[in-house]
Order: C-alpha cells, then structure tokens, then sequence
C-alpha cells in the first residue's frame, strides 16, 4: 500500500493469484492517518484497515478516554 504525500490519496497493489490489481482511494475532505515515519514495516488489524480506508484516525482506536472526561 502507498500513500502520496499530501495523504489524501492511497494505493494498493492486490495479488489475486491471476494477476496484480491496482486499487485506488482518495479523499476529497482531510487525509489519511498514516504509520511513523521510519518503520518499514507496520501491521493492521481488520477494523483498523476499514477505519483507514475510511479516512478515519485509526490509531485512536484502541486509546483511552481523557481523565477528565465526564459521560
């Protein structure tokens, strides 16, 4: 999976066992959380992928709420 810079735009390469996809999302509003710098390598679970193709902050999914947040 690539990203452009502006992180609005991402691509997958996606082998089928026939032949290689190109499969393509873009966002017309915000961009796409996208892993540190520097790591080669970074791994997602089902839901955090549909959060990121979502367009939305995957990484917050498994944080916790602020203290001093009242429900």
């Amino acid at each position: 999976m690539f990203r452009n810079r502006r992180g609005t735009r991402l691509r997958l390469l996606l082998w089928d066992g026939n032949g290689v996809w190109l499969c393509q999302r873009r966002l017309h509003r915000g961009c796409f959380t996208w892993p540190v710098q520097g790591e080669r390598l970074h791994t997602l679970s089902q839901e955090q992928w549909n959060w990121l193709i979502a367009g939305v902050d995957w990484t917050r999914l498994n944080g916790r709420p602020n203290p001093d947040w009242r429900v």
